[in-house]
């Protein structure tokens, strides 16, 4: 419930009007609507994983042909004695078992639902993340750069829910260079007063301006395949934390995509 009062000043009284607001439908219609856009943004990073699956399961099955390998020779080290070769191979069948658990834990951060955890993070590793994450599954026929002004190192983000923006841009801006190699990609981060503004740019063929004015908007796709979610998903993420997500041509061609997340707080003391 909310309560409103008003005064009305009169001759020799004061009179007040109290206004009851039943906000229960309300409240109810708002949690609902949070519920959704939570389950639009699960299944967009659903989806978006799903074309990765084979190009992941690729990736999961050299380390584990690796440690067979390093498994059969360590049983033939052990027939002959030799234990300090031995010992070696273990040492690489544990490495080849952690870089495999590192590459599987990653698969689970993405697609795992839960609530939105924002705090400061480092902003440098976040976009690596993204980076290999997204390599993975289109391979590396353009160039990538990363560029991070030293003012804008850290963001107060839901690490997993930015780099799925950035994994959605960096998939984007490769498949529109896809026809136009060689191609490049970067990626930059700069401080924008009290956000932090980061760029995806490529050297695509760029957009027509009736696509553009529409990006946004779900439904809407230049691809052959996808539901055209993946950008209007990616604004609702960069919404929630405060920024916002625009795009714009680039100047020597190509798109750019401008994204802004919060900057952490300064010490009371900073400026002195």
């Amino acid at each position: 419930m909310q309560l409103t009062v008003g005064e009305v000043h009169l001759p020799g009284m004061n009179l007040f009007a109290g206004f009851v607001h039943d906000l229960t439908e309300r409240l109810e219609r708002e949690r609902r609507l949070s519920e959704l856009q939570a389950e639009l943004v699960h299944v967009s990073r659903v989806t978006e994983l799903g074309q990765l699956v084979s190009a992941l399961a690729h990736e999961v099955n050299q380390p584990l042909t690796a440690m067979s390998s390093y498994l059969s020779g360590i049983r033939r080290l052990l027939a002959t004695g030799n234990l300090p070769a031995a010992q070696d191979a273990m040492e690489k069948v544990v490495q080849q078992g952690d870089r495999a658990r590192q590459i599987i834990q990653r698969i689970r951060d993405h697609v795992h639902k839960r609530e939105p955890e924002r705090k400061i993070e480092n902003l440098t590793a976040t976009i690596e993340e993204a980076r290999d994450l997204a390599q993975t599954g289109i391979g590396a026929g353009f160039d990538l750069t990363i560029d991070v002004d030293p003012e804008a190192t850290e963001a107060v983000i839901d690490r997993v829910q930015i780099q799925q923006v950035l994994l959605n841009l960096i998939r984007n801006g490769a498949e529109a260079m896809a026809g136009s190699e060689p191609g490049h990609l970067t990626i930059a981060a700069k401080r924008a007063g009290d956000m932090v503004e980061i760029s995806v740019s490529d050297t695509g063929p760029g957009l027509p301006e009736t696509v553009r004015e529409r990006l946004f908007q779900p439904f809407v796709t230049t691809k052959h395949s996808g539901m055209g979610v993946g950008l209007s998903v990616c604004r609702t993420i960069v919404e929630a934390h405060g920024g916002t997500l625009r795009a714009e041509d680039g100047a020597g061609g190509g798109m750019v995509f401008r994204l802004t997340v919060p900057r952490p707080a300064e010490p009371a003391n900073a400026a002195a």
